[in-house]
């Protein structure tokens, strides 16, 4: 874990404390606005409902390289001085809290952390990382076009620590939600 920290330790800090902030908003939201939450729940679930007639190791499948190609995605386009990543830890933080305002209301507190924790643990540092990675791609980007600085063996790097920390921990993850988190919250 250590040699994951140690270039992005300022902005992993930066965008936990934006995530964290984005969480507190959305949960705040969500519990003022209940009904308004409980739709955008809806729609958010309407998305994902013909996954529960997949087999689960489909289900597997498909929410690790949901959570993988969207890190990859927020890595590259964190060239665009870094607004992407930052976007998309605040939208997560934001539905994450929305959701968690919902699902508290109506299920109460144990369902909410036997839905999240044994997951989320790892999913939300994952995407952490990977929003850090971005970060830090923009910031090389701009010295790039500024200073003619290289980027392409800095985006190499970057590309193989994806590979090396953020995959593997998106592959827990998920294999987690998919085996445990689902079938915890099938005995509530």
């Amino acid at each position: 874990m250590k040699n994951i920290f140690k270039d992005i330790k300022l902005p992993f800090f930066v965008l936990l404390a934006f995530f964290a902030f984005s969480l507190w908003l959305g949960f705040a939201s969500g519990m003022n606005h209940p009904k308004e939450a409980r739709m955008l729940f809806d729609k958010l679930f309407a998305t994902f409902s013909s996954l529960k007639e997949v087999n689960i190791i489909a289900m597997f499948f498909f929410i690790f390289l949901n959570n993988t190609l969207k890190s990859f995605a927020v890595v590259l386009l964190g060239t665009f001085f870094g607004i992407v990543p930052m976007v998309f830890v605040a939208v997560n933080g934001m539905l994450i809290g929305v959701m968690s305002a919902v699902v508290l209301a109506e299920h109460g507190s144990g369902y909410l952390f036997a839905g999240t924790i044994p997951h989320g643990i790892l999913e939300v540092p994952a995407f952490l990382i990977a929003s850090s990675y971005g970060l830090q791609l923009g910031k090389r980007y701009y010295l790039k076009l500024k200073y003619k600085e290289p980027f392409k063996p800095f985006l190499a790097k970057v590309m193989e620590k994806m590979i090396r920390h953020v995959v593997p921990l998106f592959a827990v993850a998920s294999f987690i939600e998919t085996f445990i988190t689902m079938t915890i919250l099938r005995s509530l």
